[in-house]
């Protein structure tokens, strides 16, 4: 778990056929929800927010514009 590795950095993973296949909306609830339980463990630093591999070429801009707004708003909330 988080707490146990403080001083550690950690990767938090979006499945990349989320962004890929899903809406906007579904891309940014998935994001938010990676990011706000990074956030509840009171983890401030050491973070890096990243899909789980690769994302497609055929993934739409749309889709990857929301995964990375999402990404640093909910980081900043």
């Amino acid at each position: 778990s988080i707490e146990r590795i403080p001083n550690s950095t950690i990767k938090g993973n979006l499945d990349p056929g989320i962004v890929r296949f899903g809406n906007e909306e579904g891309v940014r609830g998935e994001t938010v929800s990676i990011v706000r339980g990074v956030r509840e463990r009171a983890r401030t630093g050491r973070f890096v927010f990243s899909t789980g591999c690769e994302i497609p070429p055929e993934t739409p801009h749309n889709s990857i514009g929301a995964m990375v707004d999402s990404a640093r708003s909910a980081w900043r909330a």
